[in-house]
């Protein structure tokens, strides 16, 4: 049995720690700090953590096809 490289589950777990991070980043941040740049870091954070959010639950609604299922189907139309 062939091992899955790149897990759906991995996609979703630093997704979250992303957007976590970076909100509580945010928050902590715009309550001590007026600099604009110290603002823009933590928004980069919750943009990817979003953007992997997505793209793991892409991959978990819709999971790669494996070359065992087109062996088994032997290509028949």
């Amino acid at each position: 049995m062939s091992e899955k490289i790149h897990s759906p589950y991995k996609y979703l777990f630093w997704g979250v720690v992303l957007i976590l991070g970076g909100v509580a980043w945010r928050l902590s941040l715009m309550g001590w700090f007026e600099l604009s740049w110290r603002l823009v870091l933590p928004g980069i954070l919750i943009i990817l953590g979003v953007g992997l959010l997505i793209s793991g639950l892409a991959r978990w609604y819709r999971p790669a096809r494996s070359s065992e299922t087109d062996s088994q189907q032997g290509g028949q139309p």
